[in-house]
């Protein structure tokens, strides 16, 4: 078995965490989750200093009082 080096191209990674393909393929999970766990929940991507994020939340007063008696948030997201 032949030994094989690799070495990361650290800045083409980091563009790539960033980059809008990576905010489309977030924005589709959280949204996907967010539906997951019912109405009045929604997502949203940002992009920070090292990577693109999504973020599920309650949107409603409903759905907050749901997350908080049920933990939905988490058990959709696991």
């Amino acid at each position: 078995m032949a030994n094989v080096k690799f070495e990361l191209n650290r800045e083409g990674v980091g563009e790539l965490l960033k980059s809008s393909e990576m905010q489309s393929i977030l924005g589709e999970l959280g949204q996907m989750k967010a539906a997951q766990a019912g109405e009045g929940y929604d997502s949203e991507v940002h992009v920070h200093s090292k990577r693109a994020v999504v973020n599920i939340f309650p949107a409603t007063g409903e759905a907050a009082r749901d997350n908080y008696t049920n933990n939905t948030l988490e058990k959709v997201i696991g």
